[in-house]
């Protein structure tokens, strides 16, 4: 096959492969989310602060029932929880997270989305603060289901990069190759 040919098909492929990607993203994860059906006028269901979901959710719940809800502490309790207790998080534990606030993110990623990890494992939540209604994270479940989600997504990309970037199955050197390629997916 000549060299013409053969880089016609590379560019299709990498062509495919960016469309969809692109797609993936645009979409987002919770196209079906319980967002969308509190955008529709319905409620979230509270779940009682004293919930006993195990050890983690009451503490959750006590972060996100507060007037100001503490997503941070939310979230680093969730990796911790993770990291102790769930076989091979620490696959893509490394991927860096952002609380982003419901107006940014809703702009960036869509009103029914509640969490998007872009390909170099960086991993953005809503903030839970809705500007419209009131606070999103009502429940441990659901604030605690999501972050997991996502942390699902990064060691997806963790264990690619591993598979078509030889980078071994360290998630910081995983992180760090797909970092030297955020310029390629931005542009």
């Amino acid at each position: 096959m000549c060299l013409k040919s053969r880089l016609r098909i590379v560019t299709s492929a990498f062509g495919v492969l960016a469309s969809l990607t692109a797609m993936a993203f645009v979409s987002g994860c919770g196209k079906q989310s319980p967002v969308a059906a509190a955008d529709e006028g319905r409620t979230i269901r509270d779940v009682p602060a004293d919930a006993t979901f195990g050890g983690l959710y009451p503490r959750i719940n006590g972060y996100l029932q507060t007037a100001n809800p503490d997503t941070i502490s939310a979230v680093r309790d969730t990796l911790g929880w993770a990291r102790a207790h769930l076989d091979n998080f620490n696959d893509g534990a490394c991927g860096s997270i952002q609380v982003v606030a419901d107006g940014d993110f809703g702009r960036i990623f869509g009103h029914s989305t509640l969490g998007a990890t872009l390909p170099w494992m960086q991993v953005y939540i809503r903030d839970g603060n809705r500007e419209n209604g009131s606070y999103l994270w009502k429940d441990a479940s659901l604030f605690v289901s999501t972050v997991l989600h996502e942390f699902v997504h990064s060691g997806q990309r963790a264990r690619q990069a591993n598979r078509w970037l030889n980078t071994g199955a360290v998630c910081d050197t995983a992180r760090t190759a797909l970092l030297g390629r955020k310029s390629v997916w931005n542009n």
